[in-house]
């Protein structure tokens, strides 16, 4: 049994779940179908709105720890699995062991790996304004559907946002409002009309690897927004084959300054099981 305390209005049961145990939308439903989930003390059958200061209680389900990668007491890093969002999800799961820390930066929320908290106010202002000045280098892993053109390559376009539905536009010339992006790629496997690639961006924009990727003609296994249907179809995979896989900072001020230079990496490859299969 896990007893819950909503502290947001108008948050869905279904999505409420899924936030605090890390269950996906399917499995959450599954709960309350089921009446495995009370609501003020009454067993509910059907999705509903939540309000603060209700309690929820859900059977058959352990609340979702996260994965330190690291951590002392300024800075944690965890990992963060797929289907759930950074802010207003993963960040409270952080906070039930750990109070004080606070969410530092993004990550979409089907993109699974490495994010960053800071544990005290000294920490999250240093952290942000090495994030807002991109003092920080990312690694990540992304599973594509192509013949891998190069082994390596760094290629550059330029992003234009729109707003209108959320997603970018690549160009391979400069427009009004694009913004120049760099992404580096190292192809780590290749398997019939799969690759697997290690990603460097050297810029840090909205989508960038996703939409760049697709752009040049290796969509991303999963992608709903920039990938192609029909692969995703085929594979059955719904969320986007992209985890951050490793991060370093390089313009930490203090007093976080020890850390520049380290690297911070997961253990495991989240990917890997499902490549070989």
């Amino acid at each position: 049994m896990t007893q819950l305390t909503v502290t947001d209005n108008s948050v869905k049961l279904s999505r409420f779940l899924q936030r605090e145990t890390g269950l996906n939308y399917s499995a959450a439903m599954r709960l309350i179908k089921t009446k495995s989930v009370k609501v003020n003390g009454i067993r509910v059958s059907f999705d509903m709105d939540l309000c603060v200061g209700d309690n929820v209680i859900c059977y058959g389900v352990k609340l979702l720890s996260p994965t330190i990668v690291w951590h002392d007491d300024k800075v944690l890093i965890a990992y963060k699995p797929k289907g759930i969002a950074a802010e207003h999800g993963f960040d409270r799961i952080v906070a039930r062991e750990f109070p004080t820390a606070r969410l530092c930066h993004r990550l979409d929320t089907n993109t699974d790996g490495i994010i960053v908290f800071a544990l005290d106010t000294d920490a999250y202002e240093a952290l942000l304004n090495a994030f807002k000045q991109r003092a920080v280098k990312k690694v990540y892993y992304a599973t594509v559907c192509c013949n891998a053109p190069k082994q390596k390559a760094v290629e550059r376009a330029y992003l234009i946002k729109n707003s209108a539905n959320g997603k970018v536009v690549i160009t391979d010339r400069p427009a009004a409002g694009a913004l120049e992006i760099i992404t580096e790629y190292h192809l780590l496997k290749q398997c019939g009309e799969l690759a697997m690639l290690e990603v460097h961006p050297h810029t840090g924009r909205t989508h960038q690897i996703r939409a760049h990727l697709a752009y040049l003609g290796m969509p991303i296994v999963g992608d709903g927004k920039y990938g192609d249907f029909n692969v995703n179809k085929s594979y059955n995979q719904k969320k986007q084959l992209l985890t951050s896989a490793a991060i370093e900072f390089t313009q930490l001020n203090s007093p976080l300054e020890y850390l520049n230079g380290k690297q911070f990496a997961l253990q495991f490859n989240p990917q890997e099981d499902w490549f070989s299969k």
